[in-house]
């Protein structure tokens, strides 16, 4: 019988406007390397009755644990190689033993005994440049939000006034998602609109000009301009999207762009 692990309250802090969200900033737009065996790269859940929990492992070193099961949910930095592995969050460490019993099977030993994992999401490399669906939901790929993500996703076309938009849900956490948002811009409101945001970071290299900013419901947003075009992602996940999520949104920003 696996027992189920007992989990500490992460706290998400945004440090907007400072020093420490430029570094911060910086570090996400291009992540250095940790000790992360490439074959834990991927999306995890515990072999157990219960309710599903589920281990995202990201290859530079950021992990999350969600799910129905994982109460409370964590958020995280991690290494993983070579039969050993460790987590940090803010409030919860921990650290095993692990073997892979088979490419799809990881057995992870650690505080509460020893679990088994299976893999039910892993990236895909490269991703398809056809796009199907209507609208907004033409834009981006089904494999481009998975890895933003980590989970296979469905698009539903949400369009509000004087916009186009489209709503991407996790398959495994409905709470989990991507929204895309096309507008014209008019007047240079996009322009504006940056000057406004006073803890907002421009991020290099999508499209003409972009921004991102954590926004009410800490939902992690990128908005760039590409012409007369202004697209805006947002992402929401559990546990909260954070900056370290930034990279993964920035990936799907340029593809994007490159459509428009």
């Amino acid at each position: 019988m696996v027992r189920r692990p007992h989990l500490r309250e992460v706290s998400v802090r945004w440090i907007s406007g400072s020093p420490l969200l430029a570094l911060a900033l910086a570090m996400a737009a291009a992540p250095a390397g940790r000790a992360i065996d490439p074959a834990l790269v991927g999306t995890w859940k515990l072999d157990y009755r219960g309710a599903a929990i589920f281990w995202v492992v990201r290859p530079d070193g950021t992990y999350r644990l969600h799910g129905p099961g994982a109460q409370p949910r964590q958020f995280g930095r991690m290494e993983g190689s070579k039969g050993r592995w460790s987590v940090k969050a803010d409030m919860w460490a921990d650290e095993g033993s692990y073997r892979l019993a088979d490419p799809t099977t990881w057995v992870v030993t650690g505080k509460f005994g020893t679990g088994t994992w299976k893999q039910v999401w892993k990236p895909a490399p490269g991703s398809p440049k056809a796009v199907s669906g209507n609208g907004a939901c033409r834009l981006a790929t089904p494999a481009e939000i998975a890895r933003v993500l980590y989970s296979p996703a469905a698009g539903q076309e949400d369009s509000p006034a004087n916009s186009q938009g489209c709503r991407y849900r996790a398959l495994f956490s409905t709470l989990d998602e991507v929204t895309v948002t096309t507008r014209r811009n008019e007047g240079e409101f996009f322009q504006n609109n940056r000057k406004s945001r006073r803890g907002a970071m421009d991020v290099p290299g999508v499209g003409d000009q972009a921004f991102t900013e954590v926004t009410a419901g800490n939902a992690l947003s990128l908005q760039f301009l590409k012409g007369d075009t202004w697209v805006t992602l947002q992402l929401r996940l559990q546990p909260s999207a954070m900056i370290e999520d930034l990279p993964y949104l920035t990936e799907l920003g340029r593809a994007i762009a490159s459509r428009l």
